[in-house]
């Protein structure tokens, strides 16, 4: 079983297997009771307009998602996966706001796609870097895993700077199957050097900037508010 899934990882790095579980297109509707959330319009708009895309997610890339969660064990939830996919659910035409069929219930009714750009954030695409450092107040070893921690954040920087806010721990673990080609010393100096190659996902990488502009947002907030705390 394994070997079947390796190589449909492989026929898929190179574009040969078809989306074989995807959907092009799909209507979705969502409502929601404007008793149950006391907020201006064009928030309630939003979140009308959120949620329906959300659901349209398990019929455009429902099965792409389970298929990869199964294939590599991604660090980030299934949950988290999903919300940013969200991001890659397009909408053709204007959004329709209506009442719906409750008293005080309001719904939005949307028709969404997907490009094949945005199936392409689920396929794994290679990563490659060289790093070389040099430090002595480190140990060689200290050294030597130092650099080849680094040589993986720095093509993960340089693919993506907004991952600069996340920690160095998670970074290392959203890069799959790390090969380190060459590593060692230059000739006559202390400047230790390390190449590498690997593989990453998209859509790993749109996840965790989603949760760290998330949480930036939530400590903003939060610091605003003890701020306003503390004036008062």
């Amino acid at each position: 079983m394994k070997t079947v899934l390796n190589l449909f990882v492989i026929l898929l790095f190179f574009g040969v297997v078809p989306n074989l579980y995807a959907q092009d297109s799909a209507q979705k509707t969502f409502c929601m009771s404007v008793f149950e959330n006391e907020a201006p319009e064009i928030q309630i708009k939003e979140k009308l307009l959120l949620n329906a895309k959300r659901a349209a997610i398990s019929e455009l890339f429902g099965e792409m998602i389970s298929s990869y969660s199964e294939v590599e064990n991604f660090v980030l939830t299934k949950d988290s996966i999903r919300s940013s996919s969200s991001g890659l659910v397009r909408v053709k035409g204007s959004p329709v706001y209506h009442n719906g069929k409750s008293f005080g219930e309001v719904c939005v009714t949307i028709d969404t796609y997907v490009a094949e750009e945005d199936r392409r954030k689920f396929q794994p695409q290679p990563l490659a870097n060289k790093f070389c450092h040099s430090d002595g107040e480190l140990t060689t070893q200290e050294l030597k895993t130092f650099t080849k921690e680094q040589v993986i954040v720095q093509a993960l920087l340089l693919y993506d700077r907004n991952l600069e806010s996340a920690e160095k721990e998670l970074l290392l673990t959203i890069v799959h199957d790390v090969k380190y080609l060459e590593s060692g010393f230059i000739p006559d100096s202390e400047t230790y050097c390390v190449k590498f190659q690997g593989v990453i996902y998209p859509i790993e990488t749109l996840s965790l900037v989603s949760e760290e502009k998330n949480r930036m947002s939530v400590k903003s907030s939060l610091k605003q508010w003890l701020s306003g705390i503390w004036d008062d």
